[in-house]
C-alpha cells in the first residue's frame, strides 16, 4: 500500500511539476543551440538576408526572384536585423525563437494525443535532437514551417475532442503564415485537414468549420503572395525551376532514394545507433498499437506518411533533407508516444514506467546540455575562411575598387563584407573599376580567375592576367588582385 502511494505521488509531482519542467527542457534546449548561433554564415541564409531581408520591406513580400526567400521569415529576420544589428546571430534570432517553440509545441502535441509524460519526452528529444539545432541556428524560415505543422497538429486534435471557432481560426491562420513562410507547408497543413475530414464528427456545423476554414487558407495565402504575384509573377512562386517536377525516369531510377538516403544520414549522423534504433521502435510501437494507444481512429503518423509519399510521388520535387525538416518533430512526438505509452499499459507495474522515461529524458538532455558548455565560447568565436577573407578585403580595400568572388563563396563574402560596412556597390562589378580583388576557391576544379570574370559578365581578355598579385590565402581561399589593361 505504501508503495502505491509513494509511485503515485511520484507520478502526480510530476505531472503538477510539468510546467517548470518543460521549462527546463526549453533552456537546456537554448543551450545547446546558442553556442551555434554565430557559427559560419551558409550560402542560403547568406543570400537571403543580403537580397531580400536586408533591402526593404516592400523587397521582402514582392521580390520571389528566387524561392530562397522566405517571406514570412524574412519579416522577421530584417525586423531582428534593424533593431539588433546586422549580426549572424540576430539574423538567426527568429529561427531560435521558432525551434525554441517547436519544443514547447511538441510538448502540447504529446500531450493532447497522449498524456503530459509522452508530452516531455517528445519536448526533450526535440531540443536534444541535432538536426532541430542545426536548422535552429541558420537564419532560414525551417523552423518556422516546423512550428506551424506542429500547432496545427494540436490544435486538429482540439477541433476533434472539442470544436470551438477559436481552433479554427488559429488553425487556419497557422496554415496561411506556414505557406507565407516556405510552400512546402501544403504537405502538413493537407495532412491535418484531411485527417480532421477522416476523424471530426459527421454533421453539418463540423463540415461548414472544416470548409470555411480551408477555403479561407487559401484566400489569406493569396493575399499574402498578392505582392509577389503582381511584382515577380505566379510562375516564379508556383512553376520556378526549384519547385518543378523532375524528370520522371531520374526521379523514379536515382534521385528520390539518394534524396531520402541523404535525409536519413543527416538527420542520424550525430546521433549514437543505440539510440537511433530506441527511436525508431517507438514509431513502430506507436502504429502497431495505435488504437490501444491512442484515442483517433484514423493514425495521423499514417495518414501523414501515406498522404506525403502520394504527394511526392505525383509532384517529383527534389527533395533534399531541409524538405522533410519540419515532420522530425511529429515523428519524434510519436516514437515518445511508443515508448511512454506502452510502458504504461505493461500489467502489475511496481514502478511508474511513463514518469521514470520522462525523468530519463529530461536528465539526459540536462547532460547534453552541461556537457556542451565548455565548448560554447569557441564555437561562439569561430571565424570561417571566408569570413577572415572580409575582413581582410574590408581593411584592403581602396576607392575605385570592385570584389569579385564564385560560388559558393560569393553570398557568405556578400554578407560579411556589408556586415563590415563596406557598401553593396564594392562587390556589384562594373567594367570600369580600378582594381578587381579575386577570391578564388582553390578547391573547385572549374573556377579561375577568368570563369569568375566571366560569371560577373566581365571580359576577362581586358584584365591584365600576367601580372597578378596574391594577396592572402585563407584555408581554401586565395585573395588575388588584377587591374585591367591600359
Amino acid at each position: 500500500m505504501s508503495d502505491t502511494f509513494a509511485i503515485s505521488s511520484t507520478k502526480k509531482s510530476l505531472i503538477s511539476g510539468s510546467g517548470p519542467l518543460l521549462t527546463l527542457i526549453v533552456l537546456c534546449g537554448l543551450v545547446l543551440r546558442i553556442g551555434e548561433l554565430n557559427g559560419p554564415v551558409e550560402y542560403d541564409e547568406a543570400y537571403s538576408v543580403v537580397e531580400f531581408a536586408s533591402r526593404s520591406w516592400w523587397t521582402v513580400i514582392s521580390d520571389y526572384s528566387l524561392p530562397n526567400n522566405h517571406i514570412f521569415h524574412n519579416l522577421l529576420v530584417r525586423s531582428s536585423l534593424l533593431s539588433l544589428g546586422l549580426h549572424a546571430w540576430s539574423i538567426r534570432l527568429p529561427a531560435l525563437v521558432a525551434g525554441l517553440g517547436m519544443i514547447a509545441a511538441a510538448y502540447f502535441m504529446g500531450k493532447a494525443f497522449y498524456s503530459k509524460e509522452t508530452g516531455l519526452v517528445a519536448a526533450s528529444l526535440t531540443a536534444f535532437f541535432p538536426e532541430l539545432v542545426h536548422f535552429s541556428t541558420i537564419a532560414r524560415g525551417y523552423t518556422l514551417v516546423g512550428l506551424f505543422s506542429l500547432l496545427i497538429f494540436w490544435l486538429a486534435q482540439q477541433i476533434i475532442t472539442r470544436p470551438a471557432r477559436r481552433y479554427w481560426v488559429m488553425m487556419t491562420a497557422c496554415s496561411a503564415l506556414g505557406l507565407w513562410t516556405i510552400p512546402i507547408m501544403l504537405y502538413p497543413a493537407s495532412a491535418a485537414y484531411l485527417w480532421v475530414a477522416l476523424e471530426g464528427p459527421r454533421n453539418r456545423k463540423f463540415f461548414t468549420g472544416w470548409l470555411t476554414s480551408g477555403l479561407a487558407i487559401g484566400l489569406f495565402a493569396g493575399l499574402l503572395y498578392s505582392p509577389a504575384l503582381a511584382i515577380s509573377g505566379w510562375r516564379r512562386i508556383l512553376d520556378n525551376g526549384f519547385v518543378q517536377p523532375v524528370d520522371a525516369k531520374k526521379f523514379f531510377d536515382w534521385l528520390l532514394l539518394a534524396r531520402l538516403e541523404q535525409t536519413w544520414g543527416n538527420w542520424t549522423n550525430q546521433l549514437p545507433w543505440q539510440l537511433t534504433s530506441v527511436l525508431v521502435c517507438g514509431f513502430l510501437l506507436s502504429v502497431i498499437l495505435h488504437r490501444k494507444l491512442g484515442s483517433s481512429r484514423w493514425p495521423l503518423s499514417v495518414l501523414l506518411l501515406g498522404w506525403c509519399a502520394l504527394l511526392v510521388l505525383a509532384r517529383r520535387p527534389d527533395a533534399f533533407d531541409r524538405f522533410w525538416s519540419w515532420m522530425i518533430a511529429p515523428l519524434l512526438v510519436w516514437s515518445a508516444a511508443g515508448l511512454v505509452e506502452t510502458t504504461r499499459r505493461i500489467r502489475n507495474q511496481q514502478v511508474s514506467w511513463p514518469t521514470i522515461l520522462s525523468w530519463l529524458a529530461i536528465v539526459g538532455l540536462a547532460i547534453s546540455a552541461i556537457i556542451s558548455l565548455p565548448g560554447m565560447p569557441l564555437r561562439w568565436a569561430k571565424v570561417s575562411n571566408v569570413q577572415a577573407s572580409a575582413l581582410y578585403l574590408a581593411a584592403e580595400l581602396q576607392p575605385g575598387d570592385a570584389i569579385l568572388a564564385g560560388y559558393p563563396n560569393n553570398a557568405a563574402l556578400w554578407y560579411y563584407l556589408k556586415e563590415y560596412g563596406v557598401s553593396d556597390t564594392a562587390w556589384q562589378a562594373h567594367a570600369n573599376a580600378g582594381r578587381y580583388l579575386v577570391l578564388l576557391a582553390t578547391n573547385q576544379k572549374d573556377q579561375s580567375i577568368e570563369t569568375i570574370f566571366k560569371s560577373y559578365g566581365l571580359d576577362p581578355t581586358r584584365i591584365d592576367l600576367k601580372n597578378v598579385i596574391a594577396l592572402g590565402e585563407y584555408g581554401k581561399i586565395r585573395i588575388f588582385a588584377c587591374k585591367p589593361l591600359k
